[in-house]
C-alpha cells in the first residue's frame, strides 16, 4: 500500500510539516493507542528515500509521542531514527495526503 501527496510546484518540494509533495510513501502500519481518555488511530509510512519525516503530531519528538506509555511504544515498535519511518494521527493523514494505492498480488 502506498500514498501520495500531488505536486504542488513543478518540481518536488519539502512542506513546512517535513512531507515532500510530489512524493509517494509506504503505508507500513496501523495501531490504535489511548492516551488522556481518548483513542487516537495512528498510520506508520515510510518515505522510501530513508531521510525526511512528518514533523506534526506522533512524530518521533511530539509532545503527544513523548506522553505515550512505554508498552504502547514498544508495541508500536517505535524508536527514534531519522530512517524515513514515521506515525501520524489517521485525522492527520487523510488532510495531508492525496491519494491512496493499494496492490493485490
Amino acid at each position: 500500500m502506498g500514498a501520495g501527496i500531488y505536486e504542488e510546484q513543478p518540481r518536488t518540494s519539502q512542506l513546512l510539516d517535513g512531507l515532500e509533495s510530489g512524493h509517494a510513501y509506504s503505508i507500513t502500519g496501523f495501531y490504535q493507542v489511548a492516551l488522556r481518555g481518548s483513542n487516537f488511530n495512528l498510520i506508520r509510512l515510510r518515505n522510501p528515500w530513508g531521510r525526511g519525516e512528518w514533523k506534526g503530531a506522533w512524530s518521533d519528538e511530539s509532545k503527544e509521542m513523548n506522553a505515550l506509555p512505554m508498552g504502547d511504544k514498544e508495541s508500536l515498535l517505535f524508536q527514534i531514527q531519522d530512517d524515513g519511518e514515521f506515525w501520524m494521527d489517521f485525522d492527520d493523514f487523510i488532510t495531508m495526503f492525496d491519494e491512496i494505492s493499494i496492490c493485490k498480488l
